[in-house]
């Protein structure tokens, strides 16, 4: 299979290279983390945090299989 991008002639010159984001933030939660947070983590790493006892853990664990089965 033949690279036809590289024939493309291109007249106008490249835009530099910006090494700095002028919007960049950081943004920081203040006070409580939203009801969802455990929910998210444990959906993406498939792990609770160690201070929930078992009936949180549960609480937390169970809509979200039973959501992840529907899909």
């Amino acid at each position: 299979m033949v690279d036809h991008l590289c024939r493309i002639v291109c007249e106008e010159e490249p835009l530099p290279i910006v090494k700095t984001f002028p919007d960049e933030q950081l943004l920081h939660l203040q006070g409580k983390e939203p009801w969802f947070a455990d929910m998210v983590n444990f959906i993406v790493i498939g792990m609770l945090p160690n201070d929930l006892n078992k009936a949180k853990k549960n609480k937390i664990k169970l809509p979200v299989l039973m959501i992840l089965r529907l899909l």
